[in-house]
């Protein structure tokens, strides 16, 4: 490369960070960790926006991968003290507050930063978070299934996205800073590259064959291998996410009885909206059609009527106007049908 020629890179990976990355072997976990640690810190200090997503299929060690990256910014690092897995915006700003915390990890980040409609109220608050984040020098790893199902808005906020392909392998990629590109991450691009690579065949891709692939994306910085977490570490997690999945359940179901208790209340409204229309273009209206209209068993209905009734005679208030013919009608209740007879007009 020429000394005129501007390496996408650069703004975010120095020449130098890079050609210090191409002498590491990305086996060696501990050094390529530090390496990173240090890129982020510097950006800290200088007050640059420190948002970076990993992405990846479930169970492909996404967390494993954040929490090992967290370590190697803030060393106090604990999967209580630094991890959110309950992702709501007041949780994040909490944390960001604190001066002590200098790596935050939202486990679940597509529950915030999932595509919704255009300038909704929460993404405007995680737009307004990221100036907090970099005022108070913190770094925000998101981890997500996938990078390409985050809001557009806070997509370009990211500033290094590690996708994880397979357990253990990871590759960093960089926005290319070009003003004349709608989507600096390359997308499209990028997408014709792999499945040309693959020639649409990826099921049976070899993790070596995938971390070359990645390789060639003109976002590519570097490659990462990685191990599993300590099982002390991990068994700590494992109970955060526990007890979180365990109060989601429990939430969705008090949601689910208020969900069915708010349909009930709607429906009755409509079918009592109906009740009156009816009643007003007639003058009479039997039990079993009041029953019909509201949804009611009509034995039930006739029960629920007669017990009204009783605590209105109860307190002394005056009959309804049709009071005689409703109790023709419950005499009747006990009669066959055939032995009914149509019930007078009022």
């Amino acid at each position: 490369m020429d000394d005129d020629e501007i390496d996408p890179k650069e703004v975010d990976i120095t020449k130098e960070e890079v050609e210090e990355a191409d002498e590491l072997d990305e086996f060696e976990e501990d050094k390529n960790f530090a390496w990173m640690g240090r890129i982020i810190r510097k950006r800290q200090k200088l007050k640059h926006d420190l948002w970076i997503a990993v992405d990846g299929f479930e169970g492909e060690g996404k967390s494993t991968f954040a929490m090992k990256l967290a370590r190697a910014v803030d060393k106090d690092f604990t999967v209580k003290r630094n991890v959110i897995v309950d992702p709501n915006v007041g949780k994040v700003e909490e944390l960001i507050l604190r001066s002590d915390v200098k790596a935050i990890i939202i486990d679940e980040g597509s529950r915030v930063l999932y595509k919704r409609k255009f300038a909704s109220e929460e993404n405007v608050y995680l737009n307004q978070l990221s100036h907090v984040c970099r005022k108070a020098n913190k770094c925000v790893i998101i981890c997500i299934p996938s990078f390409l199902d985050m809001d557009k808005g806070i997509r370009r906020r990211i500033r290094f996205w590690f996708n994880v392909p397979k357990r253990g392998i990871a590759g960093l990629f960089v926005p290319e800073r070009n003003p004349f590109l709608d989507d600096p991450w390359n997308i499209k691009e990028n997408m014709k590259m792999y499945r040309k690579s693959f020639g649409y065949r990826v099921a049976d891709a070899a993790p070596n064959h995938i971390a070359e692939i990645l390789k060639r994306s003109p976002n590519y910085a570097h490659g990462f291998r990685f191990s599993a977490l300590e099982p002390e570490v991990e068994k700590e997690y494992l109970d955060v996410v526990a007890k979180f999945r365990t109060e989601m359940r429990f939430q969705d179901e008090q949601k689910k009885k208020e969900d069915k208790a708010f349909y009930k209340m709607v429906d009755f409204k409509n079918r009592f909206s109906l009740l009156v229309d009816r009643i007003l273009e007639k003058e009479y209206m039997s039990m079993k059609e009041i029953a019909e209209i509201m949804s009611m068993d009509y034995h039930g209905f006739l029960l629920t009527y007669k017990n009204a009734k009783m605590r209105l005679k109860n307190k002394g208030g005056a009959l309804l106007p049709d009071e005689a013919i409703r109790e023709k009608e419950e005499k009747e209740e006990g009669m066959p049908d055939e032995d009914k007879g149509d019930l007078p007009e009022a």
